[in-house]
């Protein structure tokens, strides 16, 4: 097998550990992924391009591993960060956004909002294999719990880029949820890679809280960036 096409298949295993076969698919995805979240904690503008490269595999492997929602989620992870690359190259970093909350009736709408898309998105990833049998031979694992993970994705998403404070409470259920998805389907490094996420997350949300807290002296949300 050579190399692109072993990088591509999540059956060719990197290392063995136990009865645990860890793919280069997994390998390689896991790591340039997390390394794009160290460059988006920093700001750099070469998480960009690190996590679309990501994204490209993370892709790959939620088809063969069949999280279709995850799948799917991947594609719109790669045009938002077309979109943040250009964006970010364009502005510069003179004029950073400013930490800031959403209002109660903002927040209200976006949950049920959210509640509406999770049910049909998990609802439609159930029957995929019944409407598109040639490109989805078999059915869904867990279509709601990763409609759930997916959904709250693409509003988290959303939320840091407006600097939203509320975007790492969703960072936190997505990064939970997925670590026992992943555990469940034996992408044991993943599973383990969110577990580190979720304390990334809780992190992010205490520093912001705290930078929130301190702007109330000076009348106005610091930005982190």
């Amino acid at each position: 097998m050579d190399v692109v096409a072993a990088l591509f298949d999540v059956d060719a295993t990197a290392l063995s550990v136990g009865a645990y076969h860890l793919s280069w698919l997994e390998l390689v995805s896991t790591c340039l992924y997390l390394a794009s979240v160290l460059l988006a904690i920093r700001a750099h503008v070469l998480t960009w391009p690190l996590g679309i490269v990501a994204n490209v595999l993370l892709l790959a492997l939620f088809f063969q591993i069949r999280l279709y929602s995850d799948m799917l989620l991947q594609c719109y992870y790669i045009l938002v960060s077309l979109w943040g690359w250009w964006l970010w190259r364009r502005r510069g970093p003179r004029k950073p956004l400013e930490i800031s909350q959403l209002s109660s009736a903002h927040r209200l709408a976006i949950g049920a909002a959210s509640a509406v898309a999770i049910v049909a998105l998990g609802s439609s990833a159930g029957r995929l294999y019944l409407w598109l049998p040639s490109f989805f031979p078999q059915p869904a694992s867990f279509p709601f719990a990763d409609a759930t993970t997916t959904v709250l994705s693409v509003v988290a998403t959303l939320l840091l880029a407006g600097k939203r404070i509320e975007n790492w409470y969703l960072w936190l259920a997505v990064d939970a949820i997925c670590v026992y998805l992943y555990a469940s389907k034996g992408v044991h490094l993943m599973a383990a890679e969110y577990g580190l996420f979720f304390v990334m997350a809780a992190f992010g949300l205490a520093r912001w809280r705290r930078l929130t807290v301190a702007s109330v002296d000076t009348g106005r949300v610091q930005s982190i960036g």
